[in-house]
C-alpha cells in the first residue's frame, strides 16, 4: 500500500549535458501518459521509496511512506469518526455551495510562514533583551447553534467576498 504523504520533494537536475535527451524523454513520457515512476533511492545512508513525476518541465522526485509506516487512521482515532454527517440534503448543499463560493485559484506566493516570522521577531527581542508578552490563549470553542444559519450566512458571505475580487482582478 502506498501512501502519497510526501516525506520532501526533490527536483532532479541533469548531471551532464549527454543525459539532456533521456531526461527529456523520460518527463515527456510521463507527462503523456499521466504516470509516475515508482523507485527506491538511498541518502544519508538510509532507503527511500519514492514517486517519480513530470511536473512544469522539471523531474520531481517525491518521497513516500513504506507500506508498515502508513497507520490506519480508524484504529489511531478509535471510535470517534463518524460513518455519515446525519446531515439533511439541505445542509450537505449549503455546505458545497460555501465551498465552491470560497474556491479561488491556488496562489502560492499568497501564503507566508507567519510561525517563522513570529518566532524570528521573538528571537531577536530577547537578543534586544526586550520585554516579551507571553501569548493570548486561543479562546475556547462553541457550540454551533444552528448549522444551516451558519453555513448560509458563510455561504452569502463568501459570495460576496468573490464578487469583489473578480471585480478588482477584472
Amino acid at each position: 500500500m502506498l501512501d502519497f504523504n510526501l516525506g520532501g520533494t526533490y527536483y532532479l537536475a541533469l548531471d551532464g549535458a549527454e543525459y539532456r535527451k533521456v531526461y527529456a524523454l523520460l518527463r515527456e513520457a510521463l507527462e503523456t501518459t499521466n504516470r509516475a515512476g515508482i523507485a527506491t533511492f538511498v541518502m544519508r545512508n538510509r532507503q527511500y521509496l519514492a514517486a517519480l513525476k513530470a511536473e512544469k518541465h522539471v523531474l520531481a522526485l517525491h518521497v513516500l511512506h513504506w507500506a508498515d509506516e502508513v497507520r490506519d487512521p480508524h484504529r489511531e482515532l478509535g471510535g470517534s469518526l463518524p460513518d455519515r454527517s446525519g446531515s439533511t440534503a439541505q445542509e450537505l448543499g449549503t455546505a458545497v455551495q460555501l465551498i465552491e463560493a470560497m474556491t479561488i485559484d491556488w496562489q502560492p506566493l499568497d501564503y507566508k510562514d507567519t510561525y517563522q516570522v513570529q518566532v524570528r521577531a521573538l528571537i531577536d527581542a530577547k537578543q534586544a533583551h526586550e520585554t516579551v508578552e507571553k501569548a493570548v490563549p486561543a479562546p475556547r470553542s462553541t457550540a454551533l447553534a444552528d448549522l444551516m444559519a451558519t453555513l448560509q450566512t458563510n455561504v452569502e458571505h463568501a459570495r460576496g467576498t468573490s464578487e469583489r475580487r473578480s471585480r478588482r482582478s477584472g
